[in-house]
């Protein structure tokens, strides 16, 4: 009884199997001839080696173009011949004509080419080869089982292509031309970077400390903004900004060799943002005409040619002076220093200081010293200024604190706070007599100057303001 009952389940189990495997097979969709899609049909038609392929004539939505063997396995297209061609373009469209494979024959002797869209082809390539010999595909309709429908060397048989074949002979002759902006560097060693345009008051200049400073020097910052303002370039932003000229590529090629009504029409008459990179070896421009939503169209100023391309590829377009600067703006180190300056309230303080890793910290005022503990905690607090808030307030009247680094070397750097006028909560910051266009908050200065009179009296400083 067990083992009739174990086959009547096995039975059952087998059943249900190939219930659902039918089920299955009739859920794959069928072509127009009512042939399943999912059965495997493929015809070879030709191949033609690509070093034996002589010219490649296409027809297609955006024109006609052939392409020519340089005889040096390339190939060259009369349009295009004054400019670097996109490689990879090029070898895709002529692949796509060497050989040809159809997925499956759909209908011999066909006397009705309208239901396939073949009586008016959108696309013809024709392949000659070495030998004169033709290669003719006419394609029509996108089949319901994928690719297109097409026929060979206009015989009424119709069959389908993939639809990778199909998108390269898509292509127009503006697919062609190459469309790298900048090259890729693999060391980010800019010398000079400038950003202007429209989006912009005023230019942004960006330099390499690394390569102005002495071989001595220290630079904690390797790259400083110069204009509108004087700043350090941010370090947490400083590699991705900086990334974002590097490689940069368009979509395509969108005009040729363009007119002045063309640079009117695509905006390049008054462009919305420029960068200008200077690196050991060159100096190139980056021009962004016109913007699109999302799409913009630019140049580059050595290629006679306006390129489409995509607005959230080329993140510098609408980068700003605010976006870019570090807010720790001065940091002298302790030990390059020789003199400390503060003045206010018609006041004047002047700290002498000497350290090596050797003898530690030696600070006077007037001769007498003062603890070096408590002076770095002080120093700690000058050095504590950063930006916070965007301002192009022009600062009025004297300064009501001025701070003052007399570095061993003869250098000085003058840092002046002024009161805003438009918030009384802020101070307006001049680094050696440059407004920074930016404000920081009034408790700093005041902060100073009560440490001021803490050092003096013997009093431990805090750091926190």
């Amino acid at each position: 009884m067990k083992k009739q009952l174990k086959l009547i389940v096995i039975i059952a189990v087998v059943t249900a199997v190939l219930a659902l495997a039918l089920w299955g097979i009739s859920l794959i969709p069928k072509d127009d001839t009512g042939v399943s899609s999912g059965v495997s049909q493929a015809v070879k038609l030709y191949e033609v080696e690509k070093g034996n392929v002589k010219s490649l004539k296409v027809k297609n939505a955006w024109g006609e173009y052939e392409l020519l063997s340089d005889g040096n396995g390339g190939f060259i297209e009369e349009n295009i011949k004054d400019f670097k061609q996109y490689t990879a373009n090029v070898t895709s469209v002529v692949n796509a004509a060497c050989k040809v494979t159809a997925k499956r024959m759909i209908e011999e002797n066909c006397d009705n080419l309208e239901k396939y869209g073949l009586d008016n082809p959108k696309i013809i390539a024709q392949l000659t080869d070495n030998n004169d010999k033709t290669y003719k595909l006419s394609i029509g309709n996108e089949a319901p089982s994928g690719g297109n429908y097409f026929l060979y060397n206009d015989e009424n048989t119709v069959y389908t292509i993939s639809l990778i074949s199909v998108t390269s002979l898509e292509f127009s002759p503006l697919d062609l031309v190459d469309i790298v902006l900048t090259d890729t560097l693999e060391d980010l060693s800019y010398e000079r970077i400038e950003l202007f345009g429209t989006v912009r008051e005023k230019p942004i200049v960006i330099v390499n400390m690394d390569s102005l400073a002495d071989e001595d020097d220290t630079v904690l910052f390797a790259y400083d903004i110069i204009s509108p303002g004087s700043a350090h370039l941010e370090a947490n932003i400083a590699n991705e900004f900086l990334y974002s000229f590097s490689g940069m590529y368009a979509n395509r090629a969108e005009v040729l060799h363009p007119t002045k009504e063309d640079l009117t029409k695509y905006g390049f008459d008054n462009p919305y943002s420029t960068v200008k990179i200077e690196t050991v070896d060159k100096t190139q421009n980056i021009t962004v005409g016109k913007v699109e939503g999302d799409k913009v169209y630019v140049m580059r100023d050595d290629v006679d040619i306006i390129f489409e391309a995509s607005k959230e590829v080329l993140t510098w377009i609408e980068t700003q002076y605010e976006d870019l600067v570090s807010n720790i703006f001065l940091t002298p180190y302790i030990g390059d220093i020789s003199d400390v300056t503060i003045k206010f309230d018609d006041k004047s303080y002047s700290f002498k200081t000497e350290y090596s890793d050797e003898t530690d910290l030696t600070a006077t005022y007037k001769g007498a010293e003062i603890d070096p503990d408590n002076f770095k905690r002080f120093y700690q607090v000058l050095v504590s200024a950063y930006l916070e808030n965007y301002s192009e307030e022009t600062p009025t009247g004297t300064p009501s604190l001025t701070l003052t680094y007399s570095y061993k070397d003869g250098r000085e750097d003058e840092l002046e706070l002024y009161q805003s006028t438009e918030d009384p909560r802020k101070v307006v910051i001049v680094l050696n007599e440059k407004p920074m266009n930016f404000l920081m908050r009034y408790n700093f200065m005041e902060k100073v100057k009560n440490d001021v009179e803490n050092l003096l009296n013997g009093k431990e400083i805090v750091t926190d303001w």
